[in-house]
């Protein structure tokens, strides 16, 4: 026997061998893989505990937001609640004030009219040598006081003063309201008088003209002639309504004063 057939007979021999073992020591039969307890902590398993865990999140989120949208309206409703209220406040305060100052109005009089010129010393000589006080076309000053009678504060918004020398006061002639004939401010435009508030305007103007005193000299044809201040005052209430005083006042020398005289066309407050 050569050496190559003995080779082939070596592995023939150990071929059967190997057959003779794995009859004897057969495989284990294959077993399906069933669960236990160790298999939750497999990969499998911790997926699907994510995913519960992560569709209860997002239903938590989900409900977060929602909850938050019902605040945040409801805060909205509030904030348009409030405003409302603060509207009607606002307007119920402007109510209330508006008719205060209806019910408390202001009221401007005018008082305590005096001269400066002719002075105190001219107007005695003059009264003493039964001659006209007022020397024609000579210059006639004088100051006037002017109080916030009423209850709110009162804005002077316009003012009108005239002297002017007539017959009695029961034919002054209604022409003299005209602001066309002359006149000038108080100098007291623009200003504002709390209740109970008084200030001082000035009035000025001329003396009668000579034609005046040459005709009220006149033995028994004459007309006795007589000296006034006239004029009036606009002013305006919290609420804007203008409103006017209106004065006429009769210069009496002997009580070197002035008074008022009893003409509703000429004295009066709105």
């Amino acid at each position: 026997m050569t050496e190559e057939q003995r080779a082939i007979s070596a592995r023939s021999k150990e071929a059967t061998k190997g057959d003779a073992r794995k009859a004897q020591n057969p495989a284990p039969p294959v077993q399906d893989h069933q669960p236990t307890e160790a298999g939750k902590d497999s990969p499998q398993g911790e997926s699907k505990d994510d995913l519960e865990v992560n569709r209860r999140l997002a239903e938590y989120t989900k409900w977060l937001v929602i909850v938050g949208i019902i605040q945040f309206l409801a805060l909205v409703a509030q904030a348009a609640i409030f405003v409302k209220t603060l509207k009607d406040n606002r307007r119920a305060i402007e109510d209330t004030h508006r008719s205060l100052i209806l019910t408390q109005r202001p009221q401007l009089t005018v008082r305590t009219l005096s001269v400066t010129e002719p002075s105190p010393n001219e107007r005695f000589i003059a009264l003493k040598a039964s001659e006209e006080i007022f020397k024609p076309n000579a210059a006639v000053n004088g100051t006037l006081s002017v109080v916030n009678r009423g209850n709110s504060r009162a804005t002077i918004q316009t003012t009108y003063c005239r002297v002017i020398h007539s017959g009695p006061p029961n034919m002054l002639p209604k022409e003299f309201l005209a602001e066309a004939l002359g006149g000038h401010s108080l100098g007291i435009d623009r200003k504002t008088l709390e209740p109970g508030q008084q200030i001082t305007g000035a009035f000025s103007g001329t003396g009668p003209t000579l034609e005046q005193v040459q005709h009220a000299s006149i033995p028994g044809k004459g007309r006795v002639l007589h000296h006034y201040v006239l004029g009036w005052i606009d002013y305006a209430d919290e609420l804007g309504l203008v409103r006017r005083t209106s004065f006429c006042r009769l210069y009496r020398s002997n009580i070197d004063g002035f008074v008022k005289i009893e003409d509703p066309d000429y004295e009066y407050a709105d």
